[in-house]
């Protein structure tokens, strides 16, 4: 008997960057990401916080796809 097809984990977000200008101060980058099925949107202070979510992201789903 055939194994059923398994489809890779797939996610789809959706990325805003922008940038913050203080007046006097230095502009500092911001991110978010919003899921593009259930329109939770998660919001980042820096480069690392959006790279530690994304890096999570992918080890929540690589556990999906081995429990499953």
């Amino acid at each position: 008997m055939s194994q059923p097809h398994r489809h890779p984990p797939y996610q789809a977000q959706l990325l805003r960057i922008w940038v913050e200008s203080p007046e006097g101060a230095y502009p500092v980058w911001r991110f978010s990401l919003e899921d593009v099925a259930t329109g939770q949107r998660s919001g980042f202070a820096d480069l690392d916080g959006l790279i530690c979510h994304l890096l999570q992201l992918m080890e929540s789903l690589t556990q999906d796809r081995t429990d499953a």
